[in-house]
């Protein structure tokens, strides 16, 4: 997990830059949005990783299905309205 977590970081720094200096607008999203959001993944990672450990596989692939039919369905109903 924390070496997940590094690299996401990373990535996610380096594509914040990359993209960041494409933009006209860079820089225009307030610092506390940004903290917020290191905050929130940070927190984020951290329920997730107790989660995981409390779930079976049978629990996780049944959960894992539920969360993908609901999104699904609700994108195919956004698409179709």
């Amino acid at each position: 997990m924390a070496t997940k977590a590094s690299c996401q970081v990373f990535g996610h720094g380096f594509k914040l830059l990359y993209f960041g200096a494409l933009i006209e607008q860079a820089g225009t999203v307030e610092p506390w949005v940004l903290a917020m959001a290191v905050a929130a993944s940070m927190i984020g990672t951290s329920l997730g990783k107790t989660i995981l450990e409390k779930l079976s596989d049978l629990q996780f692939r049944t959960w894992a299905g539920r969360l993908i039919n609901v999104l699904g369905a609700w994108y195919v109903g956004y698409g179709l309205v």
